[in-house]
C-alpha cells in the first residue's frame, strides 16, 4: 500500500528530556489495515452470508464502533470489489481513533522522510499535523533519548557482571575502573547534548555518544 491512514488529534502539552514543556499541535495516530483485509475488500470478499455479517456488526457495534461504519466495513470485507479508496475510506471510518479532529487518506511520499528510512521509524511518536505531517523535533530529541538510554541500560547490566567478576578476583584496579565507566554511562542523559546539530530527523539519528554501542 502506497497511502497511510491518519487521525489529527488535538494538541497537547508534551515534555522533552530535558523537563521543558511544549505544545504539541496536532500529534498523528497512524492506523494500518491489514493486508489481508484490503486484499478482501478490494478482491472477492469473504463470501460472508447476512447472518455472519450480522453478528460481525454487532460484534464492533458491541466495541463502541459506530453502527453505519461497522455495517460499511462488514459489507466490504463480505462482498468486495471496492477500489483501494474505498476500501481505505471504510477502514477509516471504522478505526478513527476516538476525539480525532480530523481522518484523513495521506500519500506516503508525503509523510516524514523517517518513514521511508531502511531502518525503524525512530520518530513515528513525534509525528504531528501543521498542515502536513512533520516531525517534532524537541519531542524527536526526547524519543532519540530514549533510545540512548536504552542501550546505555544494557551497558550498564554488562558492567555489573564485570565488576562482580572483578570483586571475585579482588581486582581494586579494575573495580575502579569499572565504577568510572558505569558512572559515566549513567551521566549520558545530562552530559550528552541534544539540543545543537540536528535541526532534521537524519541529523539527529547521527548524534550518539562516543563509546556508546550503536544497535
Amino acid at each position: 500500500m502506497s497511502r497511510t491512514l491518519i487521525c489529527i488529534m488535538p494538541d497537547r502539552i508534551t515534555p522533552d528530556h530535558f523537563g521543558h514543556s511544549h505544545p504539541t499541535p496536532g500529534h498523528i495516530v497512524v492506523i494500518s489495515p491489514a493486508d489481508e483485509c484490503l486484499a478482501r475488500m478490494m478482491g472477492k470478499g469473504a463470501g460472508w452470508n447476512d447472518q455472519k455479517c450480522t453478528k460481525e456488526v454487532e460484534g464492533f457495534v458491541a466495541g463502541g464502533i459506530d453502527r453505519v461504519a461497522a455495517e460499511n466495513f462488514v459489507a466490504g470485507l463480505a462482498n468486495g470489489g471496492l477500489t483501494e479508496d474505498e476500501a481505505l475510506a471504510r477502514i477509516l471510518a471504522k478505526d478513527a481513533a476516538p476525539g480525532a479532529l480530523q481522518s484523513l487518506i495521506v500519500d506516503d511520499e508525503t509523510l516524514p522522510s523517517d518513514h521511508q528510512c531502511d531502518s525503524s521509524c525512530e520518530f513515528f511518536n513525534a509525528w504531528e499535523w501543521t498542515g502536513a505531517v512533520t516531525v517534532n523535533m524537541p519531542k524527536a530529541r526526547g524519543v532519540h533519548m530514549d533510545v540512548i538510554r536504552a542501550v546505555r541500560n544494557k551497558e550498564l547490566a554488562k558492567k555489573d557482571l564485570t565488576s562482580l567478576q572483578a570483586i571475585e578476583a579482588s581486582d581494586t584496579d579494575a573495580q575502579v575502573m569499572i565504577a568510572t565507566e558505569k558512572q559515566t554511562l549513567r551521566d549520558i542523559p545530562q552530559t550528552f547534548d541534544l539540543t545543537t546539530d540536528n535541526d532534521t530527523p537524519e541529523e539527529l539519528k547521527q548524534k550518539w555518544p562516543e563509546g556508546l554501542p550503536k544497535e
